[in-house]
């Protein structure tokens, strides 16, 4: 039986204060790690620099109820408690190239991504470029009014932010993901609780969390150059052709999977930290575990590509038809033809364009019917399936 780690013991102590997905408290928490190891622990990059345990994590869900603030701050209390520099994310650009350049790592939040996004105003175009270089951890020189930041090439800075389900797929525009910004945060979508708890706890286990602070502060004093043993490299191999062998649109977003795969060699040194601090060698269940969190989140952006980033004409009316037959059908996820005719506003003959499109794409299938036209659901819709 696999022994249990400090992301095993955060997420149980994360669930005793709030009924926020369990997804949301494990990503909030390899980032935690990954921003207490900071600029001290490192991989060799292609670029001849260092691939750093920074990890920008993006939480979303469709409304307040599933608390994702909450969950965030359950993080970002230890990861403070620990030690570890947070850094206002909001500010100008200048303030933030020369608090990285002075401390080189840090933990920036935004609880509104979307005000984050508008608090770069007429600098956006910039900000974003500013913002994805720190992401890859390089601050270019950069001339301001006060004067000039000399930049540097080793930062490690990590970013966790919330945000809706409807701000990604109302907001989002075509040029947030090709330029870059975007593709750099991991998505981490839920939309049910696993459980609902009615009233705040009767008290927090300060003993656990006192434990889960020290360990924390242990992993950020050690400092290591880290390598992959040959086991970990081949796992790798093998998972990155068998995920991105995975059919592609050729459309938009199909570099955003290939980015989160090399998010595996972060989160392998991670792991690492986790299972074995005091030693620089990253192992086969490292990667194992990597791997394995870098496949849910291809599969769930995979999901949000689909149903909830469109930008074309044809994308927009997909997005619909989902909607429409995610909402109306019933427990075995069919909706009369008739219904998504109503519902979708189309006229008759691009309904029947819209619906040759989604069989030809492999979203819809049709039943049987005895007379008119068939019943239409969601391919994969099983008997019994609960909505996500």
């Amino acid at each position: 039986m696999a022994s249990e780690t400090w992301l095993d013991r955060y997420i149980a102590y994360a669930a005793e204060l709030t009924d926020a997905p369990l997804i949301f408290h494990r990503f909030i928490g390899l980032q935690v790690v990954g921003a207490a190891l900071g600029a001290k622990w490192k991989l060799p990059d292609h670029s001849g620099g260092w691939l750093y345990p920074n990890l920008w994590v993006l939480i979303l869900a469709k409304s307040s109820t599933l608390h994702k603030s909450t969950a965030a701050k359950i993080g970002l209390r230890l990861a403070w408690e620990a030690g570890v520099v947070q850094v206002p994310s909001y500010g100008s650009l200048e303030k933030l190239a020369e608090l990285f350049c002075r401390q080189q790592e840090g933990l920036m939040y935004a609880d509104e991504f979307d005000q984050f996004l508008r608090g770069m105003g007429r600098d956006y175009a910039a900000g974003r470029g500013f913002f994805a270089s720190l992401y890859d951890g390089t601050i270019a020189p950069q001339g301001f009014k006060s004067g000039v930041v000399k930049g540097s090439m080793d930062v490690s800075a990590s970013f966790l932010a919330c945000s809706t389900l409807t701000w990604l797929s109302e907001a989002t525009k075509e040029s947030d993901i090709t330029g870059g910004l975007l593709p750099r945060f991991l998505l981490v979508p839920a939309y049910t609780k696993e459980r609902t708890m009615e009233l705040p706890p009767t008290e927090v286990n300060h003993i656990a969390r006192k434990a889960l602070v020290k360990e924390l502060q242990f992993m950020r004093e050690c400092s290591h150059i880290c390598t992959l043993i040959s086991g970990a490299q081949m796992l790798y191999q093998a998972w990155h052709r068998k995920t991105m062998q995975l059919p592609v649109d050729g459309t938009r977003g199909d570099a955003w999977p290939e980015r989160v795969a090399t998010t595996c060699f972060k989160l392998s040194m991670i792991f690492h930290a986790m299972h074995d601090p005091e030693t620089p060698q990253i192992r086969e269940v490292d990667m194992h575990h990597a791997c394995e969190m870098a496949s849910l989140l291809i599969q769930e952006l995979r999901r949000l590509m689909d149903s909830e980033l469109a930008f074309t004409p044809v994308e927009k009316d997909l997005q619909m038809l989902r909607r429409i037959l995610e909402k109306y059908g019933d427990e075995e996820g069919w909706v009369a033809h008739s219904t998504v005719l109503k519902y979708s506003h189309l006229d008759a003959r691009r309904f029947h364009e819209l619906i040759v499109t989604a069989q030809q794409s492999e979203i819809l299938e049709t039943g049987r019917a005895k007379r008119g036209h068939p019943p239409l659901r969601l391919v994969g819709r099983e008997a019994g399936e609960d909505d996500r």
